[in-house]
Order: C-alpha cells, then structure tokens, then sequence
C-alpha cells in the first residue's frame, strides 16, 4: 500500500477552524485510507465538521433559522465563515445522517414501543397540489417512524410505505387513520389482520362539515 500526505482546512463548531497534515494510503482496489481520528471528526472528502453538520441542522429544521442568520451566528461564534450554498447542503446532510441512524436503530425502537402498546397514526397532506407528505406516526411516543413525499394519496404509493414500516418496526397492534378509502385499502393490503381505527379527529370533522353544508344549503 502506497502512502502519502495530504494537507486538508477543517471546519469544527468545537474546534474552529483547523489545519490538519495526515498520512493517505490506497489499498488494492484504489479506496483511500485515511487515519481512524480524522475518519470520526470529518467526512470523507469534505471540509466540514460532523459537529458543524449537526448544529446546522438543528438551527436550520429545529430552531427555524434562516441562511442568512445561520452564516451570521456561526462567524460570530465559531469564528469561521460558511456560504449559504454550503448551510443548505450540510443542513440536507443532516437529515440524512438523521434518517440513517433512525433506520439503523429500528427494531432497538421497536422493541422500546412494544414495551407499552405499539400502534401507528397514517395521515396525509397535500403540499400545493404538488404533491402529498404522508407521515407514519407512533401512537404513544408520537415519534415519527417513516415520511415520504408521494405523488398523490393513493393506494399504489401508500402500500411501499406500509411495507417499509412492517420491515423495519413490524407489525403494530393497531392503525388509526383519516376516513381516506386509498389509506383502508393499503391498510387491508400489508397489515391484513391488524385493527383500523378511524381517528376521532378526523370523523368528528368530517360529520361536523357535512351537517354544516345541509344546514347551509337549506
């Protein structure tokens, strides 16, 4: 294995900006190795931090902070500047490392549900007419456990979800759902034996708005 050193500019919320000198090595089938520390505080090729993916994450999807106010915050306390281009890429990176340890985490979640009752809330909502966010939620911890944009509510883009969320968690002690007859299909279609309940929410609703429009009518 052939060795050489390489000089790479790190980015690091706990750190700051830092200049690293490192040993690189390719075994035989080309892959780079690179030492088990910087492995840990960096990405393969990349010039930001985990602990900068992290946090920017956080500001951008949990405290709602703009670009903008991000680019500001991180230069006044970290002391290292950071494109708006890079916030946005990092912060989709985030979340991506996010959704990876959730899946990596499945049955060690699944077996944590069924410690109480495991049961799961299906509901959709349409974006704009572009397209639906549909959501699978935990009943008890509310947790989300599965979330995916599909081209409109129907039972051909529901079932994959459904199927995920059965190869990963299992299969729940019961559903609860909106009145929606695409849901109930795919319901029947991948938890065959499993009860569906109607949400009170949605069936409340849904009479309240039908008796308001006879009454509005007449």
């Amino acid at each position: 294995m052939k060795t050489r050193f390489q000089t790479r500019s790190i980015k690091s919320v706990r750190l700051g900006e830092i200049s690293t000198k490192y040993e690189v090595g390719k075994i035989g089938n080309g892959l780079q190795v690179l030492p088990a520390d910087l492995k840990s505080l960096v990405p393969f090729g990349k010039n930001f931090a985990y602990d900068t993916i992290l946090l920017i994450t956080q500001m951008r999807f949990t405290l709602l902070m703009q670009r903008e106010e991000i680019q500001r915050d991180i230069a006044l306390k970290c002391g290292f500047s950071i494109s708006t281009g890079s916030i946005s890429n990092l912060s989709w990176m985030g979340v991506a490392y996010l959704e990876h340890c959730h899946f990596a985490q499945a049955k060690k979640l699944e077996k944590l549900y069924r410690q109480k009752c495991f049961f799961i809330h299906l509901d959709g909502t349409n974006e704009g007419g572009k397209y639906c966010h549909f959501v699978v939620r935990e009943g008890m911890s509310r947790n989300v456990l599965y979330a995916a944009k599909i081209v409109s509510e129907s039972e051909i883009s529901i079932v994959p979800i459904l199927q995920k969320v059965k190869e990963l968690f299992g299969n729940p002690e019961a559903i609860i759902s909106d009145m929606s007859p695409a849901i109930k299909k795919a319901v029947n279609a991948v938890f065959k034996n499993v009860p569906h309940r109607l949400c009170h929410f949605h069936f409340l609703k849904d009479t309240f708005s039908k008796r308001y429009r006879k009454r509005h009518v007449a």
